[in-house]
């Protein structure tokens, strides 16, 4: 059988050879028909491989969501019961426990910054951050009634719907 693409040229060829008054009619109808057949079973082919990723795509995403949420519960997990054992060994008094697997020592991390009122930070310690945002929406439409930017243009694409 074959591929897509020969099956297009094929069926192109031959709506072309329709035009030809030296080509009999019947012979060509039916040659249409067939590669038209073959170009349909083609699509529905690839449509059904299409429908498949797609599912896969959603499977892809509610899986990724559900990992996350359960990442996000074993970090917490995590974390509490790291705190619980720096609490057992300041409860005990002691700042280091060891065995023949593990040693569990209780140590200062470096100091963190911590902001209550950025107001009272003094100016030395500020910098002033410039976003500079472009109004897509704008652009497209200025773009649209004529007007011409250096390295900016529109692009239309084409696409295939699929119902």
């Amino acid at each position: 059988m074959a591929n897509l693409i020969e099956l297009s040229m094929a069926y192109k060829n031959l709506a072309e050879l329709v035009h030809n008054e030296e080509v009999d009619t019947e012979m060509l109808e039916e040659a249409l028909q067939g590669v038209e057949g073959e170009l349909t079973e083609k699509l529905e082919s690839i449509t059904y491989i299409l429908r498949g990723m797609e599912s896969d795509t959603e499977a892809i995403d509610k899986e990724i969501e559900r990992l996350t949420k359960r990442k996000k519960s074993l970090k917490g997990s995590y974390d509490r019961l790291k705190d619980y054992m720096l609490v057992s060994m300041r409860v005990a008094g002691t700042t280091q426990i060891k065995t023949p697997l593990n040693t569990w020592s209780v140590r200062k991390t470096p100091p963190s910054l911590i902001i209550e009122d950025e107001n009272n930070v003094p100016n030395d310690f500020k910098q002033e951050v410039v976003k500079v945002h472009i109004d897509k929406k704008a652009l497209k439409q200025a773009l649209k009634e004529g007007a011409e930017f250096e390295g900016v243009k529109l692009v239309s694409k084409e696409t295939i719907n699929i119902k």
